[in-house]
């Protein structure tokens, strides 16, 4: 029933919605590490190891965990679908810590950007897996074109699985217990992240464990990618298409915890929870923008590089936060540039226009109008609102590293889109005509 996109049976939403498989830990401290893998593609290429760890590591759907009397230290970042769960009681702790830059050596590439660092995510929504596929082209991957039987079919196929996780169990946390940090951070190149519904009721020692700590991210930077290709042996000639990204706001109680205008510190629980007249932050997530309550300020997240607001995808590795060996040429004439995070970024105030469901600038930090799609906003041109029908051109350069065409025949950086209802996401967005 579920694959065929039909729920006809009462049991059937049921097992989807509450069927849990559940891990009770008791009295336990550990080291949270994920597997390494190894991997031989024979002589031409060579053997190395996969390190699973080092990028995120998705919680199913129907996983639940409560810790009790524990002490777990992670150092990847772990992603918690929606439907999945996790407790932590009051004698229990989560330490977020990171290990030492080790390359994956690959020949001649020695990709030392890689690096295991522990966060807890909790998504909102899994976006419309069939968007992708009107962006991606034919030829990259079976998957690429829902008649050819690949692996967005695949994804096409459980829409209405997602689609019913999100309207009714967004993943979160109740996190009784304390929250740590590794804070000996000489070598850290990248961020911890934590971000998402994590309610907090030991708010104090969250507050002074991680307020104005540099080296954390209060909100989940990430992206998933969709079919992709690579032709040959050459490793320049790849292309990959991204099907979703989510740059989601630390959310504790219904509140927005991190203060939009200083992104390094938090707000007190006292001005969360105990003052009726503070300035609070929630998270509209059909809009993608954070709103307070008091003024009606909006702030939007996008996405920066080295400083400056950044359309595009531009590198296969989104983690490059050292120095690296770049692809381009690697073979006889290697490069080194500076690294950086593509998916760091900050909040902006915006003005949201509800006409034609954009944003722009309120202090001249950017050009134009952006539109919210698939957990980012895109630039967006000939934006208008034809007697109720809004339409728009996205540019999604962000959603592509190499390749300049979707699979209709539109340049990238001009796909046409209209702001409508739809019936997966249960209410009205951005989706592509």
């Amino acid at each position: 029933d579920i694959i065929k996109g039909e729920i006809r049976h009462y049991e059937n939403k049921n097992n989807v919605l509450y069927q849990k498989v559940k891990y009770e830990i008791y009295n336990c401290t550990s080291i949270v590490n994920l597997p390494t893998v190894a991997a031989d593609l024979g002589a031409l290429i060579g053997s190395f190891d996969i390190p699973l760890g080092k990028e995120n590591f998705y919680i199913s759907p129907y996983f639940s965990f409560y810790l009790y009397n524990s002490n777990l230290t992670i150092t990847s970042n772990f992603v918690f679908m929606p439907g999945s769960y996790l407790f932590v009681d009051k004698f229990s702790s989560i330490t977020l810590s990171y290990e030492q830059v080790n390359g994956l050596k690959i020949t001649e590439i020695n990709r030392k950007s890689y690096q295991k660092v522990g966060g807890l995510n909790f998504l909102i929504e899994m976006q419309d897996y069939s968007e992708s596929v009107k962006r991606i082209d034919d030829s990259d991957d079976s998957g690429g074109k829902p008649s050819y039987g690949g692996n967005a079919t695949i994804f096409n196929n459980a829409l209405s699985f997602w689609s019913i996780l999100n309207k009714n169990h967004k993943a979160y946390c109740d996190f009784y217990g304390s929250l740590k940090l590794n804070k000996a951070t000489n070598g850290l190149y990248r961020k911890y992240s934590i971000g998402g519904n994590i309610n907090f009721y030991n708010y104090d020692n969250f507050y002074f464990e991680v307020n104005n700590f540099t080296q954390i991210n209060f909100y989940a930077n990430n992206f998933q990618s969709a079919a992709s290709r690579l032709n040959g042996i050459s490793i320049d000639n790849f292309r990959l298409n991204i099907f979703q990204y989510y740059a989601i706001p630390l959310i504790s109680q219904g509140y927005v915890v991190v203060d939009p205008t200083t992104p390094n510190s938090t707000v007190t629980s006292n001005k969360l929870l105990q003052n009726p007249s503070a300035n609070k932050y929630v998270y509209l997530k059909e809009k993608g923008v954070i709103k307070s309550e008091s003024n009606e300020t909006t702030f939007a997240f996008l996405f920066l590089k080295n400083g400056s607001i950044n359309y595009s995808a531009e590198h296969l590795n989104r983690s490059d936060f050292k120095q690296r060996l770049g692809f381009s040429g690697y073979n006889n004439n290697p490069y080194i540039e500076d690294g950086y995070d593509n998916l760091d970024g900050k909040y902006y105030k915006v003005d949201y226009n509800e006409t034609t469901h954009s944003i722009s600038s309120s202090t001249n930090d950017f050009q134009g109008n952006l539109v919210y799609f698939h957990g980012m906003f895109l630039d967006a041109s000939s934006l208008k609102n034809n007697n109720g029908t809004i339409t728009a051109k996205l540019n999604l350069s962000k959603f592509r590293v190499n390749g300049s065409y979707s699979n209709n025949g539109e340049p990238l950086n001009s796909r046409s889109a209209i702001f409508t209802n739809s019936d997966y996401n249960g209410y009205s967005c951005w989706r592509l005509s």
